[in-house]
């Protein structure tokens, strides 16, 4: 409500300056935040400042609690559902880097199929740079059965949906 005045009592704050936080001369932050829907209050899970890591972008929940989101073309999960309190920078809130093997150039489209076993992303880092969808393990990359497999021959294609069984993507191609 927009035209209603209220006063808000703080205590036990502290305020650190920015330059304690991050040194040098970054100017720019992303920060992926969560929203709870009923209460509409916002929480910053993570802040990533600029340069590093780029951009947060596309996140996508995991049935653990924790997003997965891209950056520069890899992939990072971190765990969203932490205690309340727990500082949007340090350690429990820091990304992981997801294993995705030989795929090194993912684009937005990355999609956790719906039994939470799977991993699905468009990538343009291999053959003629055009994006390709693969499928992989949630777990991420390794050797035999956990390598990231092609699903589309013809590029560029696009990912963009799961089917309710996990068993079937839609995409946008060429």
């Amino acid at each position: 409500n927009d035209t209603r005045e209220e006063t808000a009592h703080f205590a036990d704050v502290t305020i650190t300056p920015l330059a304690a936080i991050v040194p040098g001369k970054t100017r720019m932050f992303s920060t992926l935040e969560t929203i709870n829907i009923k209460s509409r209050d916002r929480r910053a899970v993570c802040i990533i400042p600029q340069p590093g890591l780029r951009r947060a972008e596309a996140p996508n929940w995991s049935v653990d609690g924790h997003l997965y989101f891209n950056s520069a073309g890899k992939l990072y999960k971190i765990k969203a559902d932490l205690p309340a309190g727990t500082p949007a920078t340090g350690p429990a809130a820091t990304p992981v880097q997801v294993d995705l093997g030989l795929l090194t150039n993912i684009n937005n489209d990355h999609l956790i199929s719906p039994d939470n076993k799977l991993l699905a992303v468009s990538d343009q880092s291999q053959g003629n740079r055009q994006s390709a969808i693969w499928v992989l393990p949630l777990t991420g990359a390794g050797q035999g059965d956990a390598a990231p497999r092609r699903v589309t021959e013809n590029t560029p294609s696009y990912l963009h949906g799961w089917s309710p069984d996990s068993k079937t993507l839609a995409y946008c191609a060429q």
